[in-house]
């Protein structure tokens, strides 16, 4: 029962009638199908052609970035140790993920070696294969220009970066897309109702999520997300039992550390900032403006709409009141780091500027919350934007809000807007180009260029 699931992963279920181009009356080119086949074909065929100029070119090659100081020399410990040896040292391994990282990069380590390069080698196939499964998710939600998904997956701030680096969001991000993508196939057979795969699937779905989660225990809030679903709009017991099994992944973990939160996650922080405690809506209210950066194509701006301005107006107060101090001579200001944040140091009309695409977010996340008030759009577009809204509301308790933790619900919202982005050509080819220089400033100020701009 299950391959003929395997063989549908790439299969878009069109189910709209496409008209040929009439060259003549005896003669027709159907231009659609042309570019559905190429689509297929294409956007499989880059992504490998991509990635794989990433390794050939040497670009793995180059000085340790963001947490690589913390995780290689552990990496390069762990590799002569038995597999169990993250799990017996968790509580005392002073990083901000779980051992589960580890043991799978012990697992790779003794196949092709220890070392670096090695190491990055498998962030490097990770975010390959997680761009597959974004394929593969497109596919299955019937999304139209693939080829642009794709390509925005590429450049999605910081996924280029993650992919040259040994970092946890590689491994997270490879495996909520799986957890994802296998919560969709388990939706499908659900709702045709003519098989119990589903079963399995939200199962499955459950234990690679958990995986994800213990890399970065942030996503918690998307179990959460997936759960509510489950009990409000499906009303079966396996698509609450699916993220229950994410969540019950990490209990054992939890009660070894004492805390939701590894035992070294303050201690991987700068240390200026490290025992900060309470709520900080400035970091949620940054991170909203980091998706707004991808996001801002699919809004829509309704001039002669009391609701629109209303939440324009609100975004402004709460930006005043709780946004994110970037000024240069504020200190406080290192808490926040990514290429926003960078590129509010080169003139104030920028710094003044972020509460732009921060608007874009703020927008975007109230609209999420009316669409899953309403109901008024597909299960699986709501599944994606809840669990983003409960990410961001959940980053309030974290002191530090870098660019990359984006990466926890990012992905996931712009699947779910992706309908209104790929509507908007010239919006969404203005962003694509937009991010994709960032991409490409990024990976040369990491490999070649440190003191330039963005990183």
């Amino acid at each position: 029962m299950l391959i003929p699931y395997l063989r549908s992963i790439f299969d878009l279920n069109d189910q709209t009638c496409h008209r040929p181009y009439m060259v003549s009356k005896y003669f027709a080119l159907d231009f659609s199908a042309l570019n559905y086949a190429s689509g297929r074909i294409l956007a499989p065929s880059i992504i490998l052609l991509a990635f794989a100029g990433f390794y050939l070119s040497g670009l793995l090659n180059h000085q340790s970035a963001n947490d690589e100081d913390f995780y290689l020399p552990l990496i390069q410990h762990y590799s002569s140790l038995p597999l169990v040896a993250p799990i017996l040292e968790t509580t005392q391994v002073h990083t901000s993920i779980g051992p589960l990282y580890f043991i799978i990069h012990r697992i790779w380590s003794g196949i092709v070696g220890a070392g670096d390069i090695q190491a990055r080698l498998l962030g490097l196939g990770l975010m390959a294969s997680s761009t597959f499964t974004w394929y593969a998710i497109g596919r299955r939600l019937a999304l139209n220009h693939i080829f642009s998904l794709c390509l925005l997956f590429l450049v999605l701030p910081y996924h280029a970066v993650f992919s040259l680096c040994a970092l946890a969001e590689p491994l997270m991000m490879a495996f909520l897309l799986i957890a994802v993508w296998l919560w969709l196939v388990a939706f499908d057979s659900l709702q045709k109702g003519t098989d119990s795969l589903y079963k399995w699937c939200f199962c499955l779905s459950g234990i690679s999520l958990g995986i994800a989660e213990n890399a970065k225990q942030p996503l918690v809030t998307v179990a959460i997300a997936l759960t509510i679903i489950g009990l409000v709009r499906l009303k079966n017991k396996w698509s609450v039992a699916g993220p229950c099994l994410a969540i019950a992944i990490q209990i054992p973990f939890w009660i070894a550390w004492g805390n939701i939160f590894p035992p070294g996650q303050r201690h991987g922080m700068m240390p200026q900032f490290a025992q900060l405690t309470g709520l900080f809506p400035d970091t949620s209210l940054y991170l909203l403006a980091v998706a707004g950066l991808s996001l801002w194509p699919a809004v829509t701006i309704r001039t002669r709409s009391m609701a629109f301005w209303a939440t324009c107006i609100s975004g402004i107060l709460a930006w005043t009141l709780f946004g994110p101090n970037l000024n240069i001579a504020n200190p406080d200001r290192f808490r926040f780091v990514g290429p926003l944040l960078h590129a509010s140091y080169q003139s104030p009309v920028i710094r003044s500027a972020i509460i732009l695409p921060f608007l874009a977010g703020w927008i975007i996340f109230w609209e999420s919350v009316i669409h899953l008030v309403r109901n008024d759009i597909s299960i699986p577009r709501q599944a994606l934007m809840l669990a983003s809204v409960l990410s961001i509301i959940g980053f309030i308790n974290s002191p530090l809000g870098f660019d990359r933790y984006a990466t926890c619900f990012l992905p996931l919202w712009s699947l779910a807007y992706w309908p209104n982005i790929s509507n908007r050509k010239l919006q969404s080819a203005i962003s694509l180009y937009t991010l994709s220089i960032i991409a490409i400033i990024m990976i040369t100020r990491l490999c070649f260029y440190r003191d330039m701009l963005l990183q």
